[in-house]
């Protein structure tokens, strides 16, 4: 009974698991990662300040070049049709 929910709670969250943002210690280049190559996304930079460092929309695995931002935390939001996927990244 316990195998048959983790299970069905693995192809719940399937999707949601695929959304990746690497690496999280970030010299130049961060990468979002999809699911699909067709999955469209909102992505949002803020630092921790919260003030908006980039907003760009993408599609499919997607480099964000972070070389000219300031050493520090970043917080990166990834939206897309089926929710949010949230990230904190150290830029070195």
């Amino acid at each position: 009974m316990l195998l048959e929910k983790l299970k069905r709670s693995q192809k719940e969250n399937a999707h949601q698991n695929k959304w990746m943002v690497y690496p999280t210690l970030v010299y130049d280049i961060t990468r979002i990662h999809t699911p699909l190559a067709t999955d469209k996304f909102t992505v949002c930079i803020q630092n921790i300040d919260d003030e908006i460092i980039l907003e760009s929309g993408g599609c499919g695995i997607t480099d964000i070049d972070m070389s000219k931002f300031e050493k520090g935390i970043y917080n990166i939001y990834v939206e897309y049709t089926d929710g949010q996927y949230y990230c904190r990244v150290l830029k070195r």
